[in-house]
């Protein structure tokens, strides 16, 4: 009966675990990783500065650039280790 319990415990923790990091897994693959931006400054009356986005970096963007580009075995490389697998 303690064997069970003990079970029964362990088996509810790993769902838990892995309900509260799949929300985190689909953020990680589907969010901006990095983004690359330009700080313009301009010496006028006021202080004033400004952040203009060049280019964001995503999982789903590198991967299409890539099989755009022709770089098939690294695109899908990055697809199944990168966004299926883990």
């Amino acid at each position: 009966m303690l064997l069970l319990s003990f079970v029964l415990v362990c088996l509810l923790l790993v769902r838990q675990l892995y309900l509260s990091t799949f929300p985190r897994y689909l953020a990680a693959n589907n969010l901006i990783g990095t983004a690359i931006n330009i700080r313009i400054t301009t010496f006028d009356d006021a202080f004033n500065s400004s952040y203009v986005n060049l280019y964001n970096f995503t999982l789903e963007n590198s991967v299409s650039e890539m099989w755009d580009g022709g770089v098939y075995f690294l695109a899908v490389a990055i697809a199944l280790f990168s966004g299926i697998w883990p």
